[in-house]
Order: structure tokens, then sequence, then C-alpha cells
């Protein structure tokens, strides 16, 4: 994840793993992660993970704590989400950067709940999600997230290469051998 939110219960700061990185966070101060408020640490570049992070962390004495649905929420979160992305997803995000923000937090101001989206297409108020794996838990949800918000939800489902044609100046086209598992 490559942003959080201050641990401060005056303000609902978001800062980025590289305002960390480039010393305008202090990197001991604590984070919470945007969508689930479980705390997360800052992770620095490294060799296999390029770019700094933040990295879903508990303790086990405060696991033990939550709810049944907390710790069932928890554990699809460390799981599917906060764990190295496969290359599939890299590649994916590698290409959709070109045109769209990554990871980008997007609050409902009705409800005051974050989702981030693997990749917002600005110029066309679309939410773009990448989906290798099963999501039953989370795709209703974040489609009426999405929806209530006024952005179009795009998912793409295990496309085998990340294939694009630019056919305009902010328009892409997927090309036909990817498209075996696309929904829009």
């Amino acid at each position: 994840m490559l942003e959080a939110r201050l641990f401060d219960e005056t303000t609902t700061r978001i800062v980025s793993a590289l305002d960390v990185k480039n010393g305008l966070i202090d990197r001991n101060e604590q984070f919470i992660d945007i969508e689930y408020e479980f705390r997360v640490t800052y992770v620095s570049a490294s060799k296999g993970h390029g770019n700094p992070y933040f990295r879903l962390y508990m303790a086990k004495e405060d696991y033990k704590r939550l709810s049944d649905e907390q710790k069932e929420r928890y554990d699809i979160l460390r799981t599917m989400r906060h764990y190295k992305e496969s290359p599939w997803h890299r590649e994916w995000k590698e290409t959709l950067s070109e045109f769209c923000k990554i990871e980008k937090s997007v609050r409902n101001n009705e409800t005051l709940k974050y989702k981030i989206a693997d990749a917002y297409y600005v110029e066309k108020e679309t939410i773009i999600e990448l989906q290798h794996s099963f999501i039953a838990h989370d795709f209703e949800e974040r489609n009426e997230h999405y929806g209530q918000i006024g952005l179009n939800v795009v998912w793409l489902y295990d496309l085998p290469r990340a294939k694009l044609k630019k056919v305009g100046e902010n328009e892409f086209e997927i090309l036909e051998d990817n498209a075996r598992g696309f929904s829009g």
C-alpha cells in the first residue's frame, strides 16, 4: 500500500510512502490503513520491492482482542492485499501508470469511508480494479462505493498480458488477445 493515514485523532491527513522516504514525515510516526484503520508500518525501498510502502502490522495481543468480523477482515487484507503483489499486478499497474493514478485513495464524503483503487483514470472519472484471484467478499462493496461518488468502475480479470494500444490522446484499447476476462 502506497498511502496511509497518520494515527492522530485530530487529523485525517493522508501521507504517501514517498513522503516518508523523502523525510517530509518522520518514519517513526504511527500510521493506519486508510480503508480499514488497521495499523500499518512503513517499509523502505529494498532489492525485493523497489519502492517504499506501508505493510499491515498487528501484534498477536492486539489481534486476539479483535471481534470475529475484524479478524476475518484483517486476515483477508493480510493474505490478499498487503503482501507483495504478483508480477501480474505489477505489470498492469506499470502499464496503467502512463495515464492513471496508481493506488489512489477514493473517499466518499458522505460516509467518510475510503477505498484504495488500483488505478484511477482521472480524465474519464473511471476506477480500474485489477483482479487476479477470487474476490466475492469485496466486489459489490467496491462497486457501490465508487458508484455513490459518481465514478465508473472497470474490472480487469486475470488478463494474461498487459497489452494496450493508444487510440487517442487519453484513450486506450485493450488488445483482443487480452480480453478473455474483461468486465466493465
